[in-house]
């Protein structure tokens, strides 16, 4: 049998033209241009602004003239049913039916937005009903991003609440949806665009909806309901500044990001660095802080204008410099006075790497690290053992992780490198480090240090004694545990 490979929109490296994607409810190219044959569009896909603007109004138009029909007795029926579930006195325990009692503790979980007036009331209960009769994927208690977790927020029930408080923001009524896509997430991509957009919008940006925490994220749905109308995001109150550059790159920034990463992504792209420099920067305290962004800004100019300066460095960088300007290393701990005048002004790529490597030799020495302590990652570990034909010969192999800032400590003066320095990058859950130790009959022996970058789900580092790179013997093991673990491989190993 032929089988020919499709191309999903996720796999496409244009961002914009994966936004329009979205915006006509398709998934793959193929989908594009039967789509495109069948509406008598061209079926090429380099198209203007104008082209695809064309495009999407007669998807909105055809949508419209296809309304679900829905049986009006059985609705009233299920209008009924939940307007007697969401009341705050209402026992739960007395509901039998689960997509009822799932309903009301969302109700009562959520009961000062719902509440706050008769129209968002109204509002979220046909926002309910609509995608029941929809049979929309929305009714489930799992993560609705992945790499989000558990955070508060991170279920389309959840967010449906927070879509239902900006009733008087809904551009179309909700009747006029219908789900196109058999995945979540591309479904709650269409519907956030039915109601709230006019033009496009970055995938990343559907994040805002899915999280309570952290306080910034209602303002950010703010900014979505204003880009949507076909603002520019440069007049919303951004932690930075933006040029136009800066913001062409953030509307276009990767479907993967958080709304943080876009931002910086945006600031350094805009600024002449590349994605590689970006993605190093996601691993630093800088993806969740903009403070002394006059500092920081010229710090980042400094990478810019060192491309061939190895990218593994730049975390180690950054938490020297935050040492050296603010006087705390990787918690609040305060270890020295910070120095003001501290500036990237004339320092050379020689000098400033012997300067980070004779401060992460003394913190290792001292024991200045704070203690942290952390959660495992949801990656597994792993255990592989060869024999060599006779028998005799064998080598017991394991990858584990390493949960506190003391272990990293360890294994950074045993490996001669400065690893405990992702201790903070593995607080907040970012980055997770692993040791690959190999047992024989002569005893157990440290291999390599591995770095994860857990968002990604990939070995981003991995490091023998003195930085060494890897050897064969190692890449073979390695690239079995990411076959087992669902990882990434660096191309940069």
């Amino acid at each position: 049998m032929n089988c020919q490979k499709k191309t999903s929109a996720s796999q496409i490296s244009d961002a914009e033209l994966f936004n329009h994607f979205l915006s006509l409810d398709l998934e793959t190219i193929d989908e594009y241009r039967q789509w495109c044959e069948e509406n008598r569009f061209e079926q090429n896909l380099d198209k203007d602004h104008l082209q695809r603007r064309q495009e999407q109004l007669h998807h909105r138009q055809s949508v419209t003239s296809t309304r679900l029909h829905i049986d009006p007795l059985e609705k009233q029926e299920l209008v009924d049913q939940l307007d007697a579930v969401c009341y705050e006195d209402l026992n739960g325990d007395t509901l039998v039916d689960p997509f009822h009692r799932q309903i009301w503790e969302l109700y009562y979980y959520c009961l000062p937005v719902i509440d706050r007036t008769a129209l968002i009331r109204r509002s979220f209960l046909e926002l309910i009903i609509h995608l029941r009769f929809c049979k929309a994927d929305f009714f489930d208690d799992a993560p609705a991003i992945a790499q989000l977790g558990t955070l508060p927020g991170n279920r389309y029930l959840e967010a449906l609440v927070l879509i239902a408080a900006e009733t008087d923001s809904w551009l179309r009524p909700i009747e006029d949806w219908r789900p196109r896509m058999s995945d979540p997430r591309r479904q709650f991509a269409s519907l956030l665009r039915h109601l709230f957009v006019e033009y496009q919008m970055p995938f990343f940006f559907d994040s805002v909806w899915l999280m309570n925490c952290p306080w910034e994220s209602s303002l950010w749905r703010k900014w979505y309901i204003y880009v949507g109308l076909g603002h520019n995001i440069r007049q919303c109150p951004l932690p930075i500044s933006f040029t136009k550059k800066m913001a062409h790159h953030f509307m276009h920034a990767p479907p993967d990001l958080t709304m943080y990463q876009a931002i910086r992504w945006g600031e350094i792209l805009g600024m002449g660095g590349d994605e590689d420099l970006a993605r190093e920067i996601f691993a630093t305290r800088l993806v969740e802080e903009f403070l002394n962004e006059d500092f920081w800004s010229s710090v980042l100019h400094w990478f810019i204008r060192h491309p061939r300066l190895d990218r593994v460095q730049v975390r180690p960088i950054i938490d020297y410099l935050y040492f050296q300007r603010f006087g705390m290393d990787l918690g609040n701990s305060v270890h020295s006075m910070p120095l003001e005048k501290y500036s990237m002004k004339g320092r050379t790529q020689r000098s400033l790497l012997r300067q980070v490597e004779e401060w992460h030799r003394g913190l290792a020495e001292n024991d200045r690290i704070p203690f942290y302590e952390w959660e495992p990652s949801r990656i597994p570990g792993f255990e592989y053992r060869e024999s060599a034909a006779d028998g005799q010969t064998w080598r017991h192999w394991t990858i584990r992780e390493l949960l506190t800032s003391h272990a990293l400590v360890a294994e950074g003066r045993e490996m001669k490198h400065c690893v405990a320095t992702s201790a903070f990058s593995c607080a907040r859950g970012s980055t997770s480090i692993w040791t690959m130790e190999v047992k024989s009959a002569e005893g157990v022996q440290k291999a390599v240090t591995i770095e994860v970058n857990c968002d990604r789900k990939l070995i981003c580092q991995v490091r023998g004694l003195e930085n060494r790179l890897p050897e064969k013997a190692e890449l073979a093991i390695l690239n079995r545990w990411a076959i087992k673990a669902r990882l990434d491989l660096s191309e940069t190993l």
